[in-house]
């Protein structure tokens, strides 16, 4: 079975731990990545195509939608068969 890539972008370091968490109950093999902001995210992206991308909507300077309509952004979720699940934080 293939790792699935699995990346979550969230300003609360805290969301993680409860993300990873989470992942315990998932019976596929998996590889989760985490970018602090938008920034470091899209550096990831230009190296890793993720299977499933979890992005926090309320982030300061970039929210979860500006990062969505980046060019590099929408051209990779528009190219390849990327699951993203945007989320609303607290």
């Amino acid at each position: 079975m293939q790792i699935k890539q699995i990346l979550l972008v969230d300003d609360d370091e805290d969301e993680l731990d409860i993300f990873k968490e989470a992942l315990k109950n998932v019976s596929i093999p998996f590889n989760c990545l985490y970018a602090q902001n938008t920034e470091t995210a899209i550096q990831i992206l230009s190296d890793v195509v993720p299977d499933y991308m979890f992005v926090d909507f309320n982030m300061p300077r970039i929210n979860g939608l500006q990062f969505m309509a980046r060019a590099e952004v929408k051209k990779l979720y528009s190219t390849n068969s990327i699951n993203i699940i945007l989320q609303r934080g607290k």
